[in-house]
């Protein structure tokens, strides 16, 4: 980077992003794929007791120190790598690690009795056992295997200059090239003094640095991911303004998402304090108030933020309040009601779905859910009073409820949500007790899907799972739950569970969308396969019923299977293989390069799963991933070999263009990725190019006219394979 006249080789910026979980809600603004990562641990804390929470009003946190650890490591993979992907792998004295690498570093090793050497076998044996837990996950091959011991006496010792050390040389190997009229914008964003400015103020700031009105697209987005800027296209109130300043609009932010009680001078700003912190409760008179200094410059920039703050579910404004002082609801300080749900058999009216962390669930769930439900009430024409405290809120649509609260469930935080059809009362009448109603159950399940995905940055069965409580055994006795997705899979009458069979048909009926028949149109897939693929039947989705797979036996497969495709560099062969899937959002697949969350996405619609590998078996034989085969025999003992297996015709169609990939030659691809305006590089292997074409439907909707145009370029034998 070059600043004036001066070459500075080196520039490092720290950021501390706050350990309490009050602020993990800020963290999607700031975690990126091109940083390095350290997750700071203090020895004393140990790893099987339970993990005390900074402000001990809230309660315990119903997880141990090392769930609190793996806990965060997960956080950064799921804001870094499945939003944006892995980067390259770093080599470092020849031990592998993917980047954004994540240290794991043990403080107050000071603190710790006996010799040096009995210090640091005890802090190995800590770091022996983090390691261990995380194995098989896919965040595990971020983190480095280095032991990082800091003496909070000294100001420096071998495990700082360890970590300085070594944290240096994964940013050097993390170096992205980047055209340097992007290094040009991006230093001139940096010296803006303003908080915010427009997007066609950037818009002529980049004419200026010779970047186009067609690229400045794609740097504002770069810039965006690595955290330079915070920018939204798609949001109508926002989409004209570009922040500049994320540290000082993290300040504002924090000035309400706080734990530490400011200084209020203004004796009616306390009272009006006092209401937020002990009701949630935020009025426009207080929030201008902890923003004058912000808003001192530009009063415009109240109404950007509080924008800014609706769209990652920090605020709610309440309606039919005077437009002079507004009113906010802040769920993050939201009363406590006495009255918690209860992990019970639902009543005749009612189905109920918890969802369940991996290992913790943040407040911050709770409460941008809250706030995506009072949308939804909105946007739905019900926008009465809302019912919102901290452990419980219950929203209105007209004919049906929905609740939603905090519950434990083996002494872990989880969450209920309730759909009820509410039972109407006449006086002394009681009206009948029906069922919710199909449509309305399918529909909050998927806006619920929705905003978890927003808020967790993760996907079902990584992060969180969706489940049911089972309704064969006592829950009074041990709440026992089954997951939604295996309930709902077709072909299935119940679950079981122990020596009992748990009846899904209810489920099935309240939230299973029409399936089609999985013989023939699970998928529709317009790519292809090598011509030598046997094709002469179907494959019938029991022919590879291997029995149901343990969950740790599922999730082996799932980890050694797209370690295979990332290891052979064929992560845009997974994609284009996937990407046509009826049942799966292409967006998804274009946004996520890390294959075992791409294999998540086929959990989604029941694809695939503990009881039903059949199609993940036949992409791996479709990728040509036969490498793999020792793994599967070794976790499905039963598996016959790819020798004998006989891939559905469903497949067809991906043939032919997996066929057509492989005849193309480095120079065809970068004639091809030219003549079709596609973004491809010389160092880009060639299912970056098919990829590409998939997403623009150049084997479906435009296939003749791309036959045409290689024709016209010479490439007469790449055309014929795909007529």
């Amino acid at each position: 980077m070059v600043v004036g006249n001066k070459n500075v080789s080196d520039i490092t910026s720290i950021w501390d992003y706050a350990g309490q979980l009050e602020y993990y809600i800020t963290h999607r603004f700031f975690l990126t794929s091109t940083v390095s990562y350290c997750v700071a641990f203090n020895v004393m804390d140990k790893l099987d007791e339970q993990a005390n929470p900074r402000d001990s009003s809230k309660g315990p946190l119903g997880m141990t120190n090392l769930d609190m650890n793996l806990f965060w490591i997960r956080s950064i993979y799921e804001h870094t790598v499945s939003q944006h992907g892995s980067g390259n792998t770093i080599s470092i004295d020849g031990k592998n690690i993917e980047s954004p690498p994540i240290c794991l570093v043990a403080t107050h090793v000071d603190k710790l009795p006996g010799t040096a050497s009995e210090k640091e076998e005890e802090v190995m044996k800590m770091y022996k056992k983090m390691f261990d837990k995380m194995e098989g996950m896919p965040y595990a091959h971020h983190v480095d295997r280095e032991m990082y011991m800091v003496d909070n006496t000294m100001k420096s010792h071998e495990g700082i200059t360890k970590l300085r050390r070594n944290v240096g040389r994964y940013m050097k190997e993390m170096v992205r090239e980047v055209p340097v009229k992007w290094v040009n914008l991006q230093e001139r964003l940096q010296r803006e003094t303003e908080l915010c400015i427009t997007f066609e103020e950037v818009s002529g700031i980049g004419t200026e640095c010779g970047i186009s009105k067609e690229g400045l697209a794609t740097a504002i987005e770069y810039m965006n991911d690595i955290g330079i800027i915070l920018h939204s296209s798609t949001n109508e109130k926002l989409k004209n303004t570009v922040i500049t300043d994320l540290k000082m609009m993290i300040r504002m932010v924090t000035k309400v998402i706080t734990v530490v009680k400011p200084s209020i001078k203004v004796k009616q700003m306390r009272v009006l304090w006092k209401r937020l912190d002990e009701e949630g409760i935020l009025e426009e008179r207080l929030l201008r108030y902890l923003w004058e200094q912000e808003l001192e410059e530009d009063p415009h920039r109240f109404e950007i933020f509080t924008e800014v703050m609706k769209t990652f579910g920090l605020l709610f404004e309440k309606l039919k309040v005077p437009e002079s002082n507004r009113v906010f609801l802040v769920p993050s300080r939201m009363q406590t009601k006495k009255e918690s749900l209860e992990v019970k058999t639902d009543e005749e009216n009612m189905v109920s779905i918890y969802l369940t962390p991996t290992d913790f669930l943040p407040n911050a769930v709770y409460n941008t859910l809250v706030v995506a439900f009072l949308d939804l009430m909105e946007v739905k024409g019900r926008p009465g009073e809302p019912v919102v405290f901290q452990n419980r809120s219950e929203f209105d649509f007209k004919d049906h409820g929905v609740n939603l609260g905090t519950v434990k469930i083996e002494n872990r935080h989880a969450l209920k949500l309730e759909i009820s059809h509410l039972i109407k009362v006449h006086g002394s009448t009681t009206g009948p007790i029906n069922e919710p109603h199909r449509s309305f159950c399918i529909e909050v399940l998927g806006y619920l899907k929705h905003q978890l995905e927003n808020v967790l940055v993760t996907s079902e069965g990584v992060g969180y799972n969706l489940c049911v409580l089972c309704n064969v055994c006592n829950p009074a006795e041990k709440p026992h739950l089954h997951g939604l997705k295996r309930c709902l899979e077709q072909g299935f009458d119940g679950v079981k569970c122990g020596d009992k069979l748990m009846d899904t048909t209810r489920l099935k009926n309240l939230f299973s969308e029409d399936t089609p028949d999985a013989t023939t149109t699970t998928l529709a897939i317009s790519s292809s396969l090598p011509s030598d693929t046997p094709t002469t039947t179907p494959l019938a989705t029991s022919s590879l019923r291997t029995g149901e797979l343990s969950d740790d036996n599922y999730r082996e497969l799932l980890s050694k299977v797209s370690s295979w495709f990332k290891e052979s560099e064929k992560v845009n062969l997974l994609k284009v293989i996937l990407c046509k899937c009826e049942h799966i959002s292409v967006v998804e697949i274009e946004r996520r390069n890390d294959p075992f969350e791409l294999f998540k996405l086929l959990e989604g619609p029941g694809i695939i799963s503990q009881s039903n590998i059949d199609v993940l078996i036949e992409i791996i034989a479709i990728g040509g991933m036969e490498g793999v085969y020792e793994s599967i025999k070794h976790l499905i003992p039963t598996f016959a070999g790819f020798e004998k297996l006989i891939i559905s015709e469903r497949w067809n169609d991906v043939r032919k263009v997996i066929r057509f990939g492989l005849k193309i030659s480095n120079a065809d691809k970068v004639k091809i990725g030219q003549l079709r305006g596609l973004k491809v590089k010389e160092s880009d292997d060639v299912w970056t190019l098919i990829f590409q074409l998939v997403m623009k439907d150049t084997f479906t909707k435009n296939s003749t006219e791309f036959v045409r145009l290689l024709k016209d370029n010479d490439m007469d034998s790449l055309a014929t394979l795909l007529e």
